[in-house]
């Protein structure tokens, strides 16, 4: 959804999803650390989440539910995206905010530490971009010329609504994964 339109603005995207992660158990809680890449067909979409989950097996099957939340943002996974997450100046990151939501999955412990699964988490999407950065006149434009292409920017920077705000969207997520479990 758009914030300033209050209306749908991409219905949907579709892509994999790869990621890992790592936590420890505590009897039949979990927590942990895990960071995927979804590559929708719109754009790449990354998530750095926190999560925790309440564990119950019964023989070798251990079915479990929980929480997932952290940072989400649009490119690649690179100090500028961590700078970022934690408050740092500006980067080349121009879309990013959070998620959270809820998960659900089933693990088959095939041996003592290694078992299959399957997980399925809804991610509420909150995620904004700053404004459009305002064009400039390239230093090679002739300085006759430069007062008419400054003037020509400046029309256009008046009349598109982009250059003027931030964009923020809230979105929901779904994302089905298979994964294989090394456990210590």
């Amino acid at each position: 959804f758009s914030a300033s339109a209050l209306g749908i603005q991409q219905s949907q995207s579709s892509g994999p999803a790869f990621g890992f992660g790592g936590g420890v158990r505590l009897l039949f809680l979990t927590a942990g650390v895990r960071a995927t890449d979804m590559q929708l067909s719109a754009f790449n979409l990354w998530e750095i989440n926190a999560e925790a989950a309440f564990h119950i097996r019964i023989w070798h099957i251990d079915p479990y539910f929980g929480v997932r939340g952290g940072y989400a943002f649009v490119g690649s996974l690179n100090s500028d995206a961590v700078n970022v997450a934690t408050g740092s100046s500006a980067s080349n990151v121009a879309v990013h905010g959070f998620d959270v939501g809820p998960m659900v999955g089933i693990d088959v412990y095939l041996a003592h530490y290694v078992s299959l699964g399957v997980d399925g988490d809804a991610q509420f999407l909150f995620i904004q971009r700053p404004p459009v950065p305002i064009p400039t006149v390239p230093s090679s434009v002739p300085p006759a010329e430069r007062a008419a292409a400054q003037q020509q920017i400046d029309q256009q920077v008046m009349s598109n609504p982009l250059y003027q705000q931030s964009g923020s969207s809230v979105g929901l997520g779904l994302t089905l994964t298979a994964h294989l479990g090394i456990h210590f």
